[in-house]
């Protein structure tokens, strides 16, 4: 793919399944604004994951991440007592989530990439942010990403007591000339 003039998130977003458990019921959203994309996330955390929430930032029309930030609401169940963070490194974006899962969400890690890197290669390279755990973690692997193209720009859950399941929300990148 070639340099492009304009650089724009689609308005279409998609979920996909991190895992988890199945009780809870559905929580509001926690979506970026139109026009931006994830950088990073925290997550309330008692003895499980409570609430879960994005920091966000505009993509200019040259694919390079703007330095005006915002933040999600907080999806999820309200409790606990410690926040953890996870932060993508400069100019790099969410596209997916690494960590365990069982009844309950145990650890999260952020996929992330750039986002000019993404529009022009296959297999973008990839860098981690920090782990998020809760106390005695526990579970199976579980690993979700945004399709080919696609990046973070919002999080789904279901939650009762506190954070049952965990999706991550993905909107395309598409380039214009």
């Amino acid at each position: 793919m070639t340099v492009r003039d304009r650089i724009h998130i689609s308005h279409e977003r998609m979920s996909y399944d991190f895992g988890g458990g199945s009780g809870g019921r559905p929580s509001p959203d926690a979506m970026c604004e139109p026009g931006s994309v994830a950088i990073g996330f925290h997550v309330q955390v008692g003895q499980y994951f409570n609430e879960a929430w994005l920091d966000c930032a505009r993509l200019r029309p040259n694919g390079w991440v703007g330095e005006e930030r915002s933040m999600t609401q907080r999806t999820g169940s309200r409790g606990g007592h410690r926040v953890q963070d996870a932060y993508c490194g400069e100019g790099r974006v969410l596209r997916g989530l690494q960590g365990r899962t069982g009844a309950s969400i145990d650890e999260a890690a952020g996929e992330c990439v750039s986002i000019r890197e993404l529009l022009e290669r296959p297999n973008p390279r990839v860098e981690m942010t920090q782990s998020v755990r809760r106390p005695d973690a526990g579970g199976h692997p579980a690993e979700v990403q945004c399709p080919p193209g696609a990046v973070v720009t919002g999080f789904r859950s279901r939650s009762g007591a506190w954070m049952d399941h965990l999706w991550i929300v993905c909107s395309e990148v598409r380039g214009e000339r």
